[in-house]
């Protein structure tokens, strides 16, 4: 693992992995305010870490109706037959045809538990969301996902499909440049098989020593999952060469909340350097 002290040091590691790796998709890259912390979806973090796909997209249909009096326009998918998709069938879910993924999307990006492990194109993004807390006594951590992770799919194992950018959803999707993982299974029920979301940790351990971070014995070209540390102490220092580059609370969260978050932040920054 590399740890690393400016955001030149940052930079210069990204670069480094981009060069080790040749390849045509873009990468992804996560940032995480505690290096101690896995990766889990915020499904996982509420509790939940195995549900079929029918179960939760029957719950959460039932939350458009509230929703859209904001002045949104989810479908309602559920009708006297059930939900309106077959997750007893293998072929949609292995080639990422997920349904509602934009709604998903929306409500990952305000919090509601889902499947959804958010990334970004953006290394800088990724690197905003790891320092933002600004807490000087905790290590945070960047992942960087080689452009073709997750591109197993093997029916009854462990599947990683990773979820473009190109779709309608809500602004912060846009101004964050996200992008989605998310870990299921095609597991046998009684006498037919549904879809299940797993804990991505399941698709870690079963996938490929790949997944290491260059130990010995394992070719640093072929690793599809790196992890850059950035100490606490250098928080404060990244978060204000981020914010030259008008990468902010606001111009990633685009609400009032975020607004006064960052005028927040720009106020006792002058106050304490003063």
């Amino acid at each position: 693992m590399n740890k690393i002290a400016s955001i030149k040091e940052y930079i210069d590691c990204i670069e480094k992995i981009r060069d080790w790796n040749k390849f045509e998709h873009s990468m992804a890259f996560r940032g995480q305010g505690n290096s101690a912390w896995t990766i889990r979806s915020t499904l996982e973090r509420a509790g939940i870490n195995r549900v079929f796909l029918k179960e939760y997209y029957r719950s959460i249909d039932y939350l458009k109706p509230e929703i859209n009096s904001l002045g949104h326009h989810f479908k309602r998918n559920l009708n006297e037959n059930g939900y309106d998709f077959n997750f007893s069938d293998y072929r949609e879910i292995s080639f990422s045809n997920f349904p509602d993924i934009e709604y998903l999307s929306y409500l990952r990006h305000h919090g509601f538990p889902t499947p959804l492990i958010d990334v970004t194109q953006s290394e800088y993004v990724a690197l905003f969301f790891a320092c933002e807390d600004l807490d000087e006594r905790t290590d945070a951590k960047v992942f960087v996902f080689r452009g073709d992770f997750g591109s197993t799919s093997v029916s009854g194992h462990p599947e990683l499909h990773r979820i473009g950018h190109y779709l309608e959803s809500d602004r912060r999707h846009i101004a964050q440049q996200s992008e989605y993982l998310l870990t299921v299974q095609f597991q046998r029920v009684n006498d037919h098989s549904e879809w299940l979301f797993i804990p991505f940790s399941s698709f870690l351990e079963w996938e490929n020593p790949y997944m290491g971070e260059g130990k010995d014995g394992i070719n640093i070209e072929n690793q599809m999952l790196f992890e850059i540390e950035i100490a606490g102490d250098v928080k404060k220092d990244i978060m204000e060469e981020l914010a030259k580059m008008n990468i902010n609370y606001y111009t990633l969260y685009l609400d009032e909340d975020s607004l006064i978050r960052k005028l927040k932040y720009d106020f006792l920054r002058r106050v304490r350097n003063d």
